[in-house]
């Protein structure tokens, strides 16, 4: 009976600490992805998968909007360096892209907004190698950072397993 109960206590505290180390995978529990000093977390982005619905006409999904937000904070600081910024910026991508105020939206949606309107002014501007992060952590579930190419490498399965029903 002792040796049941201890094994039992080593399995769930296996556990526990297994699923300790995934959620603490990133830069901290909760994380998405952390670029260049800016962390999103996973609350960021749902509420921009939620606030890009309708720009992206059911096309954005959690893995998406991570790999917009990785691209997102070079860009916007690389902009920021080359003097492209101005202050209505994010006011005007919110109206021009979902004709909603920026006041409205969460910090992740705006700074993919802003990524979408200076990554074309940005692009002929600087060297696109000079924009990679010296450093990215992304969450383990929506695959690993390659800063040879600036881009998510998706895992096979991702974070989610569909089954056919067939054997």
């Amino acid at each position: 009976m002792t040796l049941r109960r201890s094994k039992r206590t080593l399995v769930s505290a296996s556990l526990l600490v297994a699923a300790l180390s995934v959620g603490a995978c990133a830069s901290g529990p909760g994380t998405a992805v952390e670029s260049m000093g800016v962390r999103y977390s996973e609350r960021d982005v749902t509420v921009a998968v939620d606030e890009l619905a309708p720009a992206m006409q059911g096309q954005g999904d959690r893995q998406t909007v991570v790999n917009m937000l990785v691209q997102a904070q070079p860009i916007i600081q690389t902009a920021q360096a080359a003097g492209l910024v101005s202050e209505g910026d994010e006011e005007f991508a919110a109206q021009e892209i979902l004709g909603i105020s920026a006041d409205d939206l969460g910090r992740a949606t705006r700074d993919i907004l802003l990524t979408a309107v200076y990554a074309g002014q940005v692009g002929p501007a600087v060297n696109v190698d000079d924009m990679l992060p010296p450093e990215t952590v992304v969450n383990p579930r929506y695959g690993s950072f390659n800063p040879e190419t600036g881009q998510l490498q998706v895992l096979p399965l991702g974070d989610v397993v569909t089954t056919t029903g067939q054997q």
